[in-house]
């Protein structure tokens, strides 16, 4: 139960990737000549959601939007859609209350339990926020420490702007 939860899914970037690409987790990818690719799990369907879950990386990298490219992801586990059940309990989405709470808790287990990637119900931006962040930022860090190896500094000293890492100094 509680361990299948916690763990991640595998990473199914890793079997396609291309030379000189290197993926960090399941919604981003970073080829040899700079391109990066963020990986869309959730359908266009005329909401933005390509546009919004690409700029959430984009974001954490300090990247400009233009500097990314969107690619749909393929059918894999990582990438449930918890915000689909979100909705599903009986409760009005105003509705605070700790039963509430708890039962739409609840509803986020059962939503990585079954792996449901679908899109629907508004779900996309809402289920995906915390997940891209925290690949662009992951992503980030994994390019900072492998530049501060590289450059022989601690990565405290290297920052991120438009793109590039830089020394702080």
């Amino acid at each position: 139960g509680y361990y299948y939860y916690r763990k991640p899914f595998a990473n199914p970037l890793e079997a396609g990737l291309g030379k000189g690409e290197a993926t960090f987790n399941p919604y981003v990818k970073i080829g040899a000549d700079s391109t990066i690719t963020v990986v869309a799990p959730r359908a266009e369907m005329g909401q933005g959601v390509s546009t919004t879950l690409a700029a959430m990386v984009a974001e954490e990298l300090d990247v400009s939007l233009d500097q990314v490219k969107v690619e749909h992801g393929p059918a894999s586990y990582a990438y449930y859609n918890s915000g689909i059940m979100e909705d599903g309990g009986p409760f009005a989405f105003f509705d605070e209350s700790a039963t509430a709470e708890a039962v739409r808790s609840g509803l986020l287990v059962v939503g990585k339990l079954l792996a449901l990637q679908g899109t629907g119900g508004s779900s996309s931006t809402r289920d995906g926020f915390d997940k891209m962040r925290q690949a662009g930022a992951a992503a980030r860090q994994m390019l900072i420490a492998a530049a501060a190896q590289s450059l022989g500094v601690a990565a405290g000293e290297l920052e991120t702007l438009n793109g590039s890492i830089l020394h702080k100094a």
